[in-house]
């Protein structure tokens, strides 16, 4: 369905569907992900839970919520396809993008003092816990972008996709 000059994707609202442009399911999905990178990192850096049980926390909290707002029900795309018709172009201009972030930012050179010695990163003027919290959030962002790219691939999105993918990661 196209209009106006964009794609467009019918959104059911009770018992009527409303059409929106493509771009806002999109940007809907990065901000969740967007803040639920952020909630991660306001855990783990402010109350000092450990990184496993929070981001593990947030996942079954999140299936829940993906499983109570869509009734347990598939919600099908019809024209969402264009992120997922090319997942390597957007790897690569995303792996492009990050080593220059992370060679050439002090984002990075922070990311690389953290990780080699937080207590060294945190004497020398670091602020940690909040470099952690936009850490966790950039994770989080990037966990979206596979998302919009997994759902638009597969015209579809699911409370239970990507269930088992965690062991994956983990392994």
């Amino acid at each position: 369905q196209r209009r106006y000059g964009y794609y467009v994707f019918p959104v059911w609202e009770g018992a009527r569907a409303m059409d929106l442009p493509v771009i806002v399911p999109i940007a809907v999905g990065l901000a969740c992900g967007l803040l639920a990178g952020l909630i991660n990192g306001a855990l783990v850096a402010y109350t000092k839970i450990p990184p496993f049980i929070a981001t593990l926390g947030m996942m079954v909290s999140a299936r829940g919520v993906a499983r109570w707002w869509s009734n347990g029900q598939p919600v099908t795309f019809g024209i969402l396809s264009w992120p997922g018709q090319n997942p390597a172009v957007v790897f690569v201009v995303l792996a492009i993008l990050f080593h220059v972030i992370m060679t050439k930012t002090l984002y990075g050179k922070r990311c690389y003092a953290i990780g080699s010695n937080e207590a060294a990163a945190r004497m020398s003027g670091i602020n940690v816990d909040r470099h952690k919290v936009m850490v966790y959030s950039m994770a989080g962002l990037l966990a979206a972008v596979a998302a919009v790219l997994l759902t638009s691939k597969n015209l579809t999105a699911q409370a239970g996709m990507g269930v088992m993918y965690e062991l994956d990661a983990i392994a």
